[in-house]
């Protein structure tokens, strides 16, 4: 998720989450920013596409985290349709072949449930694909996602490309969520930490206990490369249980450090 304030603003570790890994193809590549303001959202799709021209460009309507509502940005755009309107306006205007998503919400709470005339506003607008979390803000990830919603927005634009997100942990949940919807496509999020066996289209609880240990410590040797050893052994500590859960406990628990944990696990 990047800023689109720190990009305009040349913020160095806003420029860093544009890398791409050194097998990822730019034309293969959606990313997602995050603002409340048209005008910086239209700089930075400038400055991308003078990096390289992604896939897709989603705009992120849908984080409920608070330091990113008070500014405006994230869940509080169904707030303000009008300006998610002239958010993705904005960025069509740069250039009208690029792809544009957005992703959003049920609404604020469920006092407020809004995701169709959101969504109304964003298709005026000439979004081209629409991913929704049927929660609202107030839920958070609480509860269960409300999938019959998807199915109504789905129904509502059957000429957009619709994905449903939320409670799609596993490839057979995955599954779950499209017949529920019947929507185009599913997106993973916190499903796929710790989990990359999903895009194999496997089950990470049937995946062998050597398998996994061995994903966990190719990704901690990825770190390595992009990141520098000092930070990787930082960053690994919130995928490792991820990784190892359901894996002999001895293995994870008592171990001061990530970089001892791969030791001794390899």
């Amino acid at each position: 998720m990047v800023s689109v304030e720190g990009l305009i603003r040349n913020g160095e570790r806003t420029f860093d989450l544009l890398r791409l890994a050194d097998n990822e193809k730019p034309e293969m590549a959606v990313v997602q920013f995050f603002g409340a303001d048209p005008s910086s959202f239209s700089k930075s799709v400038e400055i991308l596409l003078k990096q390289y021209r992604p896939l897709c460009i989603d705009i992120n309507a849908g984080c409920s985290v608070r330091k990113v509502v008070k500014t405006g940005a994230g869940v509080a755009l169904m707030g303000n349709p009008k300006k998610a309107h002239d958010i993705i306006k904005a960025m069509k205007d740069v250039d009208s072949s690029l792809l544009v998503s957005i992703k959003f919400r049920l609404g604020l709470n469920y006092d407020s449930v809004s995701y169709l005339d959101f969504a109304e506003h964003a298709a005026q607008a000439g979004a081209d694909i629409m991913t929704l979390h049927p929660r609202t803000a107030s839920q958070g990830f609480s509860g269960a996602a409300d999938h019959a919603r998807t199915k109504a927005l789905k129904e509502a634009f059957p000429e957009k490309i619709v994905i449903a997100s939320g409670d799609a942990f596993e490839m057979r949940s995955v599954d779950e969520v499209l017949s529920l919807s019947s929507c185009d496509a599913v997106m993973m999020a916190r499903g796929l930490i710790g989990n990359p066996f999903a895009f194999e289209g496997r089950n990470k609880t049937e995946v062998p206990s050597d398998e996994r240990i061995a994903a966990y410590n190719r990704h901690y040797e990825l770190l390595k490369h992009y990141e520098g050893e000092r930070k990787a052994d930082f960053l690994i500590r919130k995928f490792a249980k991820a990784y190892l859960s359901g894996i002999d406990k001895c293995l994870i628990d008592g171990v001061s450090s990530k970089a001892s944990m791969k030791n001794a696990l390899s």
